[in-house]
């Protein structure tokens, strides 16, 4: 056997190889996982510009299906985040409110528990209380951590770092 034919064999193993992995892994095992890495990309993102520009409060409002960013000057009204002006597109997003566990609009996958989570200039998190009509650090609220629920996961962010696991 020449070493051409040893390649051109090499190349149709592995070309046989590819589509018969494709075709055995579930394609709904590979879409919750990059959707829930996707949505703590933004929420980073979401954190990264609230530490960049100290003057707004930014954050990630999700409505159990869609999600956006926000910037706010007033993070005690708790309608902020949902007005038109405040919303801003994601990077990489072709619409300002992303599909949390499809591309499709009319798909949903899995479940996303509904969350507001605004961060401050130090990239602490807040969340809105609503029994006292304004935002407050996780800390304050007495909680060690945000739990979102996201399919059969969920995102957690540290209250005193706003670090997203």
């Amino acid at each position: 056997m020449t070493l051409i034919e040893l390649v051109a064999v090499l190349l149709v193993m592995s070309i046989l190889m590819a589509v018969i992995l494709e075709r055995m892994i579930a394609i709904d095992t590979i879409r919750e996982p990059a959707r829930l890495d996707r949505l703590k990309n933004h929420i980073r993102y979401a954190q990264t510009m609230a530490i960049k520009q100290n003057n707004k409060h930014w954050g990630i409002r999700c409505d159990s299906t869609f999600y956006w960013l926000f910037q706010t000057d007033n993070p005690n009204d708790p309608n902020e985040p949902a007005q038109l002006s405040n919303i801003v597109f994601l990077p990489g997003e072709e619409a300002a409110k992303v599909n949390a566990s499809s591309d499709d609009p009319s798909k949903v996958y899995f479940t996303v528990g509904a969350f507001t989570v605004y961060f401050d200039q130090y990239g602490m998190p807040y969340t809105y209380v609503s029994g006292v009509g304004e935002i407050r650090t996780l800390v304050a609220q007495g909680l060690q951590a945000l739990d979102i629920p996201f399919g059969a996961s969920q995102i957690q962010i540290t209250a005193e770092t706003g670090y997203i696991q």
